[in-house]
């Protein structure tokens, strides 16, 4: 059964971050506020219109509040947006910073891994020579070649200092 591929979210679609449903839904509440607020202010014009000068006077009293009300808002967002920029920058570092981390742990990763490799081929070579060696001891024509090779003078000092061999004189000696 072959899957059709999901939906891709406008933002990675078109190559933006802005989420177009959640801009059509802050669309479509500042609509409706502007649409409650459109008696008010077809009121307000209808005042200014008039030649009442009270009734004009708390018209603009009541537009510069809520103009600065809105300003108040504005730097309130502003200083948010601000504190949240900031704190993407921070967290953008923390992210340089773990992927510089990273890198360093992957290169010391690697150089383990070729130390471990270089340290299993030695182990297999000792391994092979140690074979080798028993092979040789255990038989007597591998113990003769190895005894030919290594010198049959230095084997027999060998021998002695070890208390395998002992003189003639002093075995008689002891007899």
């Amino acid at each position: 059964m072959e899957t059709t591929p999901r939906r891709v979210p406008n933002a990675q679609r078109f190559g933006y971050e802005r989420d177009a449903a959640e801009a059509g839904r802050r669309g479509g509440q500042a609509s409706g506020l502007a649409r409650r607020l459109r008696q008010q202010r077809q009121l307000e014009e209808m005042i200014l219109a008039s030649n009442n000068g009270a009734a004009k006077a708390k018209v603009l009293e009541i537009r510069m509040r809520r103009e600065s009300e809105l300003d108040a808002a504005r730097i309130e967002a502003d200083n948010f947006v601000h504190q949240l920029t900031t704190e993407a920058d921070g967290l953008e570092q923390t992210i340089a910073d773990l992927h510089a981390e990273v890198d360093e742990l992957r290169d010391e990763f690697g150089r383990l891994i070729n130390a471990r490799h270089a340290l299993f081929v030695r182990v297999t070579a000792l391994d092979q020579r140690e074979t080798e060696l028993r092979a040789r001891l255990d038989s007597d024509a591998g113990l003769d070649e190895w005894l030919r090779t290594i010198g049959e003078e230095r084997a027999t000092a060998s021998a002695y200092r070890l208390g395998w061999a002992v003189d003639e004189d002093e075995s008689d000696v002891e007899a």
